[in-house]
């Protein structure tokens, strides 16, 4: 093995080895600049990151805080009597949205059918005609 190495530092020139050497220093030096640059942008992005992550985060602790203060809040100014016509016309008001929306869920499905049945008997008359 020291015989082949020796043989090919005898075929090289101290020439080719120096060119050689430069070119790896060359090579070394633009790898340590891309590797830095990379770091760079990777941090600086994680940075941006961990910034949107911690507005998020402050965002969703009010929504938490304030969805508490909500349920923490007892109104005692409000008579319970009223407090449950309040609540009463609220389920009025929702049932009647209800009631109005399958209405109109069965209407559609009324004039679906009949819009289908409408466009087959022509086309089952001239089929058998």
């Amino acid at each position: 093995m020291q015989g082949y190495i020796k043989d090919m530092k005898a075929a090289m020139s101290e020439n080719d080895l120096k060119k050689l050497s430069e070119a790896i220093d060359i090579i070394k030096k633009t790898q340590l600049e891309n590797l830095g640059t990379l770091e760079k942008d990777l941090s600086r992005k994680l940075e941006n990151q961990e910034k949107v992550l911690s507005q998020e985060l402050k965002g969703v602790k009010k929504l938490i805080a304030a969805q508490s203060a909500l349920v923490h809040t007892v109104d005692t100014t409000t008579p319970p009597v009223a407090k449950s016509k309040i609540l009463e016309k609220m389920l009025d008001n929702t049932e009647e949205k209800l009631e109005w929306q399958m209405k109109m869920s069965t209407l559609s499905t009324v004039v679906f059918i009949y819009g289908a049945f409408a466009l087959t008997l022509p086309i089952l008359y001239s089929i058998f005609k």
